[in-house]
């Protein structure tokens, strides 16, 4: 289970590192794959975090945890985070999701506020 655990995280890495702004570290430990959205968020227009979400899924089909899933916020916190778990997803799934994520973010699709 571990070697297949560390295959999806290697596999998520390095497709999440390549969708635009999007920056993450490969963790050493965990089952998933914590990342900053911040520059792909605000370039979309969002302030906050979970209304990216909710866009991207939206016009993506790609759902994931946001960072206030886990949490209240620090009241200094200026970043937003989206949380991808790999445990329970195979690799082909993962680099769909970041090929659409991928795709969908060059467009530069923005929302009718």
């Amino acid at each position: 289970m571990l070697a297949s655990l560390k295959k999806r995280r290697d596999v998520l890495y390095e497709n999440v590192k390549d969708v635009p702004g999007f920056k993450c570290f490969k963790p050493d430990c965990a089952f998933y794959i914590f990342v900053n959205v911040t520059e792909a968020a605000k370039k979309l227009g969002f302030s906050k975090v979970e209304e990216f979400r909710k866009y991207i899924l939206q016009k993506t089909g790609v759902c994931f945890c946001t960072r206030d899933h886990f949490g209240t916020p620090f009241s200094d916190e200026n970043q937003m985070y989206i949380r991808l778990a790999f445990s329970g997803i195979n690799e082909d799934l993962m680099i769909e999701a970041c090929n659409k994520l991928k795709e969908f973010l060059k467009s530069g699709q923005k929302p009718n506020f």
